[in-house]
């Protein structure tokens, strides 16, 4: 194995460490690039640099950086994260004040309905930022 397609190994791996500390699927293109070029320098049995494998490089890399977050990307599914993961529950309503709040693992937070009572069951269906909005449900 000439040390050519060790240094195409090499820029593989090395992307390969970038991508897992950054995750943004640029560095698994360009690390995947890097890959198919040594195998390319290899099976070709290259020992100088040559436009070729600039142009492999750089055409996997260009091909790979559109593709791969595309295939990856959609598998993952929208996690809830914060106050997002309330919504669609029920609570009931109490007046604090001149506001009406419902409580949320212990803190009061504001909602903005429409002829809202104390008392009421509302159904959370969104907020913005901590002010949530929903509907009257009994």
């Amino acid at each position: 194995m000439s040390s050519l397609t060790l240094f195409w190994i090499g820029v593989g791996i090395v992307f390969l460490i970038i991508e897992m500390l950054t995750v943004t699927f640029y560095g698994l293109a360009i690390s995947f690039a890097g890959f198919l070029t040594a195998l390319y320098v290899w099976y070709m049995g290259l020992t100088w640099v040559t436009i070729s494998q600039g142009i492999v490089f750089a055409l996997v890399t260009l091909v790979a950086s559109y593709y791969l977050p595309r295939i990856l990307i959609w598998q993952v599914s929208e996690h809830l994260q914060w106050l997002d993961t309330y919504l669609g529950e029920k609570r009931k309503v109490k007046k604090v004040g001149e506001d009406y709040k419902v409580v949320l693992d212990g803190v009061d937070y504001l909602v903005d309905i429409d002829g809202v009572k104390s008392g009421d069951r509302v159904e959370l269906t969104s907020r913005k930022g901590s002010l949530f909005h929903g509907q009257i449900i009994s």
